[in-house]
C-alpha cells in the first residue's frame, strides 16, 4: 500500500526532478496503443537508440502530432512517460523521441510495476490533478478514475480519447475538476496498490 497523499513531506526532494515548477498537473504516458498501434513496433527487440527506431520503425509515433494539439496552451501540464520503454531507454533518448512535446517533456516514472510506478510517482510529487493515456486494463487494478484508456489500434487518433483528455485539459485548466478529482485520490491509490501487483515488468519486448 502506498503513502498516503497527506503524508508526503512537503521538503522531501523527488527522485524525478525534471518536472518543472509550473508543471502543476500530470499526463501519465504509455506509447504503444496509444501514440502508434502495437503493429508498428513489432518485432523491435530492445535495446534500440532512438535513431534505429525512427530507422527501422517509421510508423511509431504516428499519433504524436495529434498529443502535441491537444497539449497546446496547457503549459501546466507535465508529460512523465510510464510506458515499458522507460525500462529500456534513458530519459534524454525518450525526450528525443518526444521532440515535438518536448516542453512539456518531465522524465518517467521509475521501474516496477506501472501503477505501482505511477502511485509513487503522485505522492513523492504530491501530484493532486492528473491522467493516465494507456491501452491496457489490467495494468491498472482497482478503480483509476484518472485512466483514458485506449483502443490500441487506434491509441491517441480516436476521437473518443481526443474527447476525454481535452475535457480533462480544460476543465482542470479551468478549475472545475481539479477538487473533484483530487478528492477521494489517496482512497483510489490506496486501493489500487493493495490489489495483487500486475506484470509491466522487463519482458524483452516493448509494450
Amino acid at each position: 500500500m502506498g503513502i498516503p497523499l497527506a503524508n508526503f513531506r512537503k521538503n522531501q526532494t523527488p527522485q524525478n526532478d525534471m518536472l518543472k515548477p509550473h508543471q502543476t498537473r500530470v499526463l501519465f504516458l504509455d506509447f504503444d496503443g496509444v501514440l502508434h498501434p502495437p503493429r508498428a513496433i513489432a518485432g523491435a527487440k530492445p535495446p534500440q537508440t532512438p535513431t534505429q527506431i525512427r530507422a527501422g520503425w517509421p510508423q511509431t509515433f504516428e499519433h504524436l502530432p495529434v498529443l502535441a494539439s491537444l497539449l497546446a496552451g496547457h503549459e501546466d501540464v507535465g508529460v512523465v512517460v510510464s510506458s515499458s520503454w522507460r525500462h529500456y531507454l534513458k530519459e534524454p533518448e525518450l525526450a528525443e523521441l518526444l521532440e515535438s512535446i518536448g516542453p512539456y517533456f518531465a522524465g518517467a516514472v521509475q521501474h516496477g510495476s506501472r501503477d505501482e510506478a505511477i502511485s509513487a510517482y503522485v505522492q513523492e510529487h504530491a501530484i493532486e490533478d492528473f491522467a493516465i493515456l494507456d491501452d491496457v486494463q489490467r495494468f491498472f487494478p482497482g478503480d483509476w478514475l484518472q485512466l483514458i484508456l485506449c483502443n490500441s489500434a487506434l491509441g491517441i487518433s480516436d476521437s473518443s480519447v481526443q474527447q476525454k483528455l481535452n475535457g480533462w485539459l480544460l476543465q482542470s485548466a479551468n478549475g472545475k475538476s481539479v477538487s473533484d478529482r483530487a478528492m477521494g485520490s489517496e482512497v483510489r491509490l490506496q486501493a489500487a496498490t493493495s490489489c495483487l501487483p500486475n506484470h509491466d515488468q522487463l519482458n524483452g519486448v516493448y509494450e
